[in-house]
């Protein structure tokens, strides 16, 4: 599905999303797929921790995959304590390397080689596709206020072989329709990208030009700064190493 891209496009990062990619069973094939239509790409997978297959540490490291843990979970930290048990019994001990000073997180080392990045809890999340949550109304606003703040607008979903200016645009509508509601018809409205007639001026446009369905998110700064929770995570991420 995505020899096509290869040949157009070089991507300087990817990461491989979910869901929980690590539930898939094609999971493996992706990983090595990928690595071989884009060999110098950075490359990384973003998991919550909660299951490890027996061959992700030594696929993470022959391919050179980073493995990001991204652990958002209830403020009495029962969700760190297991993902951090699972973590101990999948790769042994790790060795922190350094801290990610915009989260407080850390880069881990296994003895195999492999490298991971620990996200704290405290990441929080923004209310910026959500205007109310108990109607998962979404938000009417100037697309090109909302992006100019949007902190994903560079952030590109690759789903069923087409490019997405962003995973909203896609995912919200199913996330609303599951919920038994009708989102707003503009979101239907957008085309993502085929390989068939990609250009670099479409490219540039993706990253830097807004889309009519921005106004879905919000035009409100405040909406767009992280809300983060308490956490006991310090505390309980000791006896992983």
């Amino acid at each position: 599905m995505y020899q096509p891209w290869a040949d157009k496009v070089d991507l300087r990062r990817f990461s491989i999303l979910g869901g929980e990619p690590t539930l898939h069973p094609k999971l493996k094939d992706w990983m090595i797929g990928l690595a071989e239509l884009w060999p110098k790409a950075n490359r990384y997978i973003t998991t919550n921790g909660t299951y490890w297959p027996a061959w992700i540490e030594e696929v993470a490291k022959k391919y050179r995959y980073t493995i990001i843990i991204n652990c958002h979970g209830p403020t009495n930290g029962s969700l760190n304590k297991m993902v951090l048990q699972k973590l101990k019994d999948a790769f042994g001990p790790l060795k922190p390397t350094k801290k990610l000073k915009r989260t407080g997180g850390l880069y881990l080392k296994s003895k195999m080689g492999a490298k991971l990045e620990l996200f704290k809890t405290t990441d929080g999340f923004h209310k910026s596709a959500i205007k109310d949550e108990s109607t998962l109304e979404v938000y009417d606003s100037d697309p090109v206020k909302a992006h100019r703040l949007c902190d994903m607008k560079k952030c590109h979903h690759f789903i069923d072989g087409k490019l997405w200016k962003c995973g909203v645009v896609k995912l919200l509508p199913e996330f609303v329709r599951q919920k038994n509601k009708t989102p707003p018809a503009f979101y239907d409205q957008y085309s993502p990208l085929g390989h068939e007639n990609i250009d670099q001026q479409k490219l540039d446009d993706l990253s830097q030009k807004p889309i009519e369905q921005c106004r879905g998110c919000s035009d409100n700064k405040a909406d767009w700064e992280r809300k983060a929770y308490t956490s006991d995570f310090k505390k309980n991420s000791r006896p992983v190493w």
